[in-house]
């Protein structure tokens, strides 16, 4: 398998250091996914697996890990897709305890679906029609309604609603309807932000620099509206616990602004604390949580484009705070545009998978 190696250097702004061994970088054109990546273990075997949209054809690829930081030849599975699908999930979606990929595709103007048989193979898609010919340019998974299955809600570029599809557990769907929206929606995040045991849906309205929070009743209907603003065009968000507090609090990339925005949550809806942290000249576009240094604190690793090509960290302090930026210097073509943490070698440290449109770049933690 063709890969390359690069050297790494790490600026240190906090306590306890952030190290990495090495970086591998693997090219698009091998079937390797460079535009939107997840991991999860997909066929059963307790190593960490990455799945994700291959940018040189548009299709979702399917890396076995070995568990030691090598994986497998890409298996390719066809979308059909006249451009690069956007988000991609894996999660149990037909309840038969083996994972499945859920995609967003605004090329198809759908949701598609690619069931898993638990050994790391997957069926041929499956499209979920939206009912909307805007686009699903987000979407994310979670239990809407109570009944312990995944139900998808899924952000619509050019119509600007959220579509909620109720899942009957079984890998169907009841019709698609709209909770609500902005004309600018491009990103949606799920969780229970204000602790009342529903699940929330939270958006990001870019030309408006604001966030949406829509609070669930806890039967697939939304109540409530929040909104607050964001000091510069939000294009993702991602819902962690920062402060401890069992609250979700969430965390916004502004790329316009240079910024990242972390709100925290808690029980007083109308409460807003935001705190904003620069990216300097830097445009940040993705963010992946988790604690990248072992001090039980979570950290948020952010890939940004068109400027030196690099990433950066922060280093969580645990109180809903982060410390100075570490820059993470790599050999990207114009920055990254997705990324994830998982143990990829088996380490007990989380490493960082970066997808830079035109390699997948790996960055192996030693913490």
């Amino acid at each position: 398998m063709a890969s390359t190696t690069m050297p790494i250097s790490t600026a240190f702004a906090s306590t306890e250091q952030f190290t990495f061994e090495r970086v591998v970088a693997y090219p698009s054109g091998n079937g390797f996914p460079t535009t939107s990546i997840t991991t999860a273990d997909v066929n059963g075997d307790n190593k960490q697996d990455i799945v994700g949209i291959c940018g040189s054809d548009n299709n979702v690829a399917v890396i076995l890990g070995y568990g030691n930081g090598s994986f497998g030849t890409p298996t390719m599975y066809l979308t059909g897709s006249r451009i690069p699908p956007t988000l991609i999930i894996v999660v149990d979606i037909n309840g038969d305890k083996y994972p499945d990929i859920v995609v967003a595709d605004p090329g198809w103007a759908n949701v598609l679906l690619f069931f898993g048989y638990g050994n790391g193979s997957f069926q041929e898609r499956i499209i979920l029609y939206m009912g909307d010919p805007s686009g699903p340019i987000s979407l994310a998974v979670d239990d809407l309604n109570g009944d312990s299955y995944p139900d998808i809600a899924v952000a619509n570029v050019g119509s600007g609603q959220v579509v909620v599809m109720l899942n009957y557990g079984n890998g169907s769907f009841q019709a698609p309807y709209a909770v609500g929206g902005c004309r600018d929606l491009f990103s949606v995040a799920l969780g229970d932000f204000d602790g009342d045991s529903c699940v929330d849906i939270a958006i990001v309205c870019n030309w408006s620099y604001e966030i949406m929070t829509y609070f669930g009743n806890c039967d697939g209907t939304f109540g409530q509206e929040i909104t607050f603003g964001v000091p510069g065009f939000p294009l993702s968000l991602t819902a962690a616990d920062f402060n401890n507090d069992n609250y979700l609090d969430i965390a916004v990339a502004n790329i316009a602004g240079g910024h990242i925005s972390v709100v925290l949550g808690n029980a007083n809806r109308a409460s807003i604390s935001r705190h904003d942290y620069s990216t300097g000249d830097n445009d940040p576009v993705a963010i992946a949580v988790g604690d990248l240094n072992g001090d039980s604190y979570l950290d948020m690793a952010v890939a940004y484009i068109f400027r030196d090509g690099n990433m950066m960290v922060f280093p969580g302090s645990g109180d809903g705070t982060f410390g100075e930026i570490i820059s993470l210097s790599l050999e990207f073509y114009n920055g990254g545009n997705s990324i994830a943490v998982s143990d990829l070698n088996g380490d007990s440290c989380l490493d960082i998978i970066v997808g830079t449109g035109s390699y997948l770049d790996i960055l192996f933690n030693t913490c």
